[in-house]
This record gives structure tokens, C-alpha cells and sequence, in this order.
């Protein structure tokens, strides 16, 4: 689970919610590239030694 502090100036509580739903979908996306690219170049990396 991924918490995200934001800070929000006024709006609905139902707003709010939807841009943190927004705000931490697009960062969960972000991590998974991360660690795919991650876990690619280290199986590559094995992969040259053997």
C-alpha cells in the first residue's frame, strides 16, 4: 500500500479522495517500471557470467 501526503486547499472530501486514488496509481506505475527495469538489468547482468 502506498500513502501519499497532500496537502488540499479547500474542495470535497470526494475530490481529495479521487486525486489521491489518481496520485497513487500513477506513482504504484512508476515503482513497477522502476523495479521491471530493475530486475531485467540484474537478470541480464546474471546472465553475462554464466
Amino acid at each position: 500500500m502506498i500513502i501519499i501526503y497532500l496537502h488540499f486547499d479547500g474542495g470535497s472530501t470526494e475530490e481529495e479522495h479521487d486525486i489521491a486514488h489518481i496520485a497513487s496509481s500513477i506513482v504504484a506505475r512508476l515503482l513497477a517500471g522502476f523495479f521491471l527495469f530493475l530486475t531485467a538489468a540484474l537478470h541480464l547482468k546474471r546472465m553475462d557470467h554464466l
